[in-house]
C-alpha cells in the first residue's frame, strides 16, 4: 500500500503543476488580449493622425504660444474655419475637411495644446480659444469666414460667432454642447471626462479612447507636449467646460446649423437640440444612429453632413 507521505508528494505534485498550467494560461490569454487593444489602439490612432492630402501646414505666433493650422482648397474660394474636439487634432477629421475643401477654402486649426500647437499660459476656454482664431485668421488675411466645429470645437465655434459677429458669415456646431448639463458624465467611453473637469492623474489605464489620444499624439511626435496639455485641462477643474446660458445663446445673431448625433454617448442630443430651439437664427439636423465620434467618421454621415453644410452655406437668406 502507497504510504500516506508518497500519495501526499505524488498528487501536490500534480496539483501543482495543474495550478501551474492554469496560471501560465491565463498569462498567454490575457497577453494576447493585451496585444490584441494595444494593436487596436495603434492601428486606430495610425488612422486618425495621417496626413490629409493636399494639405499645407503652416504656424504662427500668437501671443505667447504657436499655433499651427491646416489650408486645403481653392484660395479664392470662401474661407472656411474648421475647429476638431478635445483631445483630437485637425488630421483626426481628415474625411470631412476633404469633403468641404470641394467648395471651400478650409483652414483647419490645431487648438493649443492639441496636435502641434503649443499649451500655452492661459486656461484652455473657448472665449480665449476664440481670441486666439480671430489673432490668426487676422494675420493670414483673412476678414471673414465661414465656420464649423464639432464637439468642443462646436463651443468655440460659438463664442467666435457671440464675441466677433462681425467676423463670422454663418456658423455649424456638431454634436456640441452649451454648457455642462448637456455632458454626459456617466459616459462608459468618456471615463475622463467628469463633472470636476478632466480627470489626468487617476484615469484608468485601460481607457481605451484615451489611450488611443495619446498614441495619435505620440504618432506626430507631440506625446509630451499632450502630457502637458492633459495636465493643463486637468487643473482648471470644471472651469474647462462651455457655461452659456439660455439668454446667452438668445443674444448671438449668427445663423446657425446645429447638427445633432442621435445615438451621442457624450452630449445630450436633446441638450443640442434646445440649442438649436433658443438660438434666434438656426436649423437642425439630426443624424440618425448616429454617435459622438461616428457623426465625423462614418463616411454616410460625412456626405450627409457636407451636402448639408454647403446647401445651408449658400442659402444667403
Amino acid at each position: 500500500m502507497q504510504n500516506i507521505s508518497q500519495f501526499v508528494a505524488q498528487h501536490s505534485a500534480q496539483i501543482l503543476l495543474t495550478g501551474t498550467c492554469n496560471v501560465m494560461y491565463r498569462i498567454f490569454l490575457l497577453s494576447i488580449v493585451v496585444l490584441f487593444f494595444t494593436n487596436c489602439t495603434n492601428i486606430i490612432a495610425y488612422e486618425l493622425s495621417r496626413p490629409i492630402k493636399n494639405a499645407n501646414v503652416f504656424d504662427q505666433q500668437i501671443e505667447d504660444i504657436k499655433i499651427y493650422y491646416y489650408t486645403i482648397g481653392e484660395k479664392q474660394n470662401p474661407p472656411l474655419v474648421f475647429l476638431h474636439g478635445l483631445l483630437a487634432f485637425t488630421e483626426t477629421y481628415r474625411n470631412l475637411i476633404t469633403s468641404l475643401s470641394e467648395k471651400y477654402f478650409v483652414i483647419g486649426i490645431d487648438l493649443p495644446g492639441h496636435g502641434r500647437s503649443a499649451v500655452g499660459k492661459n486656461n484652455l476656454n473657448a472665449d480665449k480659444i476664440a481670441e486666439y482664431i480671430i489673432q490668426l485668421t487676422d494675420k493670414i488675411n483673412i476678414q471673414e469666414f465661414y465656420i464649423v466645429g464639432h464637439s468642443a470645437g462646436g463651443v468655440v465655434a460659438m463664442s467666435t460667432s457671440k464675441n466677433y459677429p462681425d467676423k463670422v458669415i454663418k456658423a455649424v456646431t456638431i454634436a456640441s454642447p452649451f454648457n455642462s448639463k448637456g455632458l454626459n458624465f456617466d459616459s462608459r467611453w468618456y471615463k475622463f471626462i467628469s463633472e470636476d473637469g478632466f480627470r489626468v492623474y487617476n484615469h484608468r489605464k485601460n481607457d481605451f479612447l484615451l489611450n488611443i489620444f495619446n498614441a495619435s499624439h505620440r504618432m506626430i511626435g507631440e506625446g509630451n507636449k499632450f502630457d502637458s496639455t492633459k495636465i493643463t485641462m486637468g487643473k482648471q477643474g470644471n472651469g474647462l467646460y462651455p457655461s452659456y446660458t439660455r439668454s446667452d445663446l438668445k443674444a448671438i445673431n449668427t445663423p446657425f446649423l446645429i447638427v445633432v448625433a442621435e445615438k451621442d454617448d457624450l452630449i445630450f442630443p436633446d441638450h443640442s437640440i434646445s440649442m438649436a430651439e433658443h438660438l434666434l437664427n438656426s436649423e437642425l439636423l439630426i443624424l440618425k444612429n448616429a454617435n459622438h465620434a461616428s457623426v465625423v467618421r462614418n463616411e454616410k454621415n460625412v456626405k450627409i453632413i457636407t451636402r448639408n453644410i454647403f446647401k445651408f452655406f449658400d442659402n444667403r437668406v
